[in-house]
């Protein structure tokens, strides 16, 4: 996990795992106080140099369709590469979910 510090204060994080080819984020958080100041393009730099020097191919990731988080992670220089139904997620309200696939090139 990476975690990102201001002075001694928590200001993000990421959980990541490697995978295969790949470094798979889990799950990326920055304090509400902190976004849109750069918190989580600097993790993912972070993460570009990790996944380079251990000859990465790619960033990818999973998430909801419907938490509209896809255009955070487009800024982030991921694409999306499939969608599918989340057969096993659903909504509190019954819902039928999507799951996006997304990755970033690693370019090594």
């Amino acid at each position: 996990r990476l975690i990102a510090l201001d002075e001694n204060k928590i200001v993000g994080t990421v959980r990541y795992v490697f995978d295969e080819d790949r470094l798979h984020l889990i799950g990326l958080a920055t304090h509400p106080e902190y976004r849109q100041q750069g918190v989580a393009s600097q993790l993912m730099d972070k993460l570009v140099e990790m996944g380079t020097q251990y000859n990465m191919r790619a960033l990818s990731l999973s998430t909801i369709r419907e938490t509209d988080n896809r255009k955070v992670f487009e800024k982030l220089g991921f694409k999306v590469l499939f969608e599918m139904p989340a057969s096993d997620l659903i909504s509190m309200q019954g819902e039928l979910l999507h799951e996006l696939y997304l990755e970033r090139a690693l370019y090594v």
